[in-house]
């Protein structure tokens, strides 16, 4: 007995997530082509979780971490973010 079900099954997405996606679009369309290469460079590995090392403790520990080129695109677009929404100002 087989408990998996054969059939060729494409799922639509979800009201919210196609909502999602448009206020995304809307929101950052500049930056739709860094967005593209954080979530692909995140797909594009096929590494399972358990395989994967620890997340860095510090900022240090991430300079010497085999991911930390994404790290740092990821904190670099975190930045941007809110450096965009005006959620702190910047005193010298």
């Amino acid at each position: 007995m087989r408990n998996v079900v054969e059939c060729s099954h494409n799922r639509k997405p979800s009201a919210r997530a196609q909502g999602y996606v448009a206020a995304l679009v809307h929101a950052h369309s500049d930056k739709i082509p860094q967005f593209y290469v954080a979530f692909s460079a995140g797909i594009s590995q096929s590494s399972h979780r358990d395989q994967l090392p620890p997340p860095p403790a510090s900022w240090h520990a991430l300079m010497k971490h085999p991911h930390a080129k994404g790290f740092r695109s990821a904190a670099r677009l975190e930045y941007e973010a809110l450096k965009s929404k005006g959620t702190f100002k910047i005193i010298q």
